[in-house]
């Protein structure tokens, strides 16, 4: 089921090769809405990105799962994985010969999380 109310936008800064985000749950929610297991639904616009996913925060990167999501990429989790922690570890650089980013881009990642946000 997937009825999203809100988009949250996420812009990683990729010019220091530094952006990311610590493994999180999205758990701000109503609890009907977690409880369902409603999707969040990922949407990258960008520079790649190494996109984490752990049974805990403090999981050893041996325990981690890691997917490589590049400009495009639609990633969904719901149902028991709905409150799975997962994360940024890295962005990869998308910089052409000469510098500059496609199109006259900025280098970075942009993130777009749909997700229901009420019951």
């Amino acid at each position: 089921y997937a009825d999203p109310d809100v988009c949250i936008l996420n812009f990683y800064d990729d010019t220091e090769h530094r952006a990311g985000m610590g493994l999180h749950q999205d758990i701000a929610e109503d609890p009907g809405v977690i409880a369902r297991g409603d999707p969040v639904i990922s949407l990258s616009i960008g520079s790649s990105a190494l996109f984490v996913l752990a049974d805990t925060r403090d999981a050893y990167p041996n325990d981690r799962t890691r997917l490589r999501l590049d400009s495009g990429d639609v990633l969904a989790f719901g149902g028991a994985s709905r409150v799975v922690f997962h994360g940024v570890e890295q962005i990869a650089p998308f910089f052409l010969k000469d510098g500059k980013a496609p199109d006259g881009m900025y280098p970075g990642r942009l993130n777009l999380t749909f997700r229901k946000s009420k019951t």
